[in-house]
Parts: C-alpha cells; structure tokens; sequence
C-alpha cells in the first residue's frame, strides 16, 4: 500500500510538467515529436514503476482521459488546457503552471499526511525507508514541506548535471545521494 501512496504522489507531482511539453507545435504528439512520447515529469529510473517512456505516456493519457477510452480527444485536452488556464485568458502561463503545481503538491501532501500534522511520517511515508532518511535532514523522523522540497532541489539539480555530462535518462549512474541512480 505504501509504494501506490508514494506512485500517486509522483504522478500528481509529474502531471504538470506533462502538460507543458505535451503541449508542443499543432500536429505533433506530447514532446514535440510526431506520436512522440515526451520527456515529461517522469523521473527516469527509480520514481515509479519502469520509468520508461511508456510510462509516461501511459499516464498521461489516464491523466486526461475523461471518458476512459484510452485516448485524449480534442475535447479533452480543452478541458484540461482551461482547468490549467486559471485566469481564462487563452493562455497558460508558467506562473498558472506554476500554482497548479503547488496546488497538486499541497492536495498530494494532505492525503498522504494522514494524521494532519503538517509533517510526514515515517509511517505515513508511502517510500522506502532510505528515501525517508535521505530527506529527513534533522534526523527527527518527520518530514517537513521544506526537506522535501530541498531533496526535490537536489534530484532536479543532479539530473541537470547527468543532462550535462550526457548521461541521459534511465541510465545506471549514481543518484544524488551517491546511491544507485535507481534508488530513489
């Protein structure tokens, strides 16, 4: 139960970013290619099952199927464009992108925050026990928005530098921490 916790909040997390890159040139599939898949919020290896591009892609389609069929119609896809456009001005902003993503984290944080603390712990935490410890910097077995956030910091920090030294995605270096890039 506690890994379906921790995959819902990935993939709340991950929606956003979805959005964005699915959101390239008309005739083009989500990322920009045609029928591609995208990079979208996926963390590559280690933030949910696979990682793999498939993945992805299998979630975004549940993400904005309303009627279940397996597809994103137009129609759908212009429910979730003016779910995203808060001010209704035919535009989607990053700022916009940008509250809904807090917005998704905080909603994410209340259901997994089960005992309303403001703080996750160790027990409520639907990851691995050395995801916790990685995050929990103060050693006081609870997790606040401020350490998760900081180890959100650094996982988007090493997967720039793995970008830059042309590591890619899904490969089998070592994580931020130092551990298996799979790990976390």
């Amino acid at each position: 139960m506690k890994r379906w916790k921790w995959i819902g909040l990935i993939a709340v997390i991950a929606a956003i970013p979805l959005v964005v890159l699915a959101a390239g040139p008309a005739g083009q599939g989500p990322g920009g290619g045609p029928g591609g898949h995208g990079r979208g919020g996926g963390q590559g290896r280690g933030m949910g099952p696979g990682g793999g591009q498939g993945n992805r892609t299998d979630n975004f389609i549940r993400r904005f199927d309303a009627n279940g069929d397996g597809q994103v119609s137009q129609g759908e896809w212009a429910d979730a464009f003016r779910k995203l456009d808060a001010n209704n001005d035919g535009v989607v902003t990053k700022e916009e992108l940008d509250q809904k993503a807090q917005e998704a984290r905080q909603e994410a944080w209340k259901k997994i925050d089960a005992d309303g603390d403001g703080a996750i712990s160790r027990d409520e935490f639907p990851g691995r026990d050395r995801a916790f410890d990685r995050m929990d910097a103060d050693g006081d077995g609870k997790l606040t928005a401020d350490e998760v956030k900081a180890a959100r910091e650094r996982m988007r920090q090493w997967r720039q530098e793995r970008q830059r030294q042309g590591g890619g995605r899904g490969g089998q270096g070592k994580g931020p921490h130092g551990g298996p890039g799979g790990e976390e």
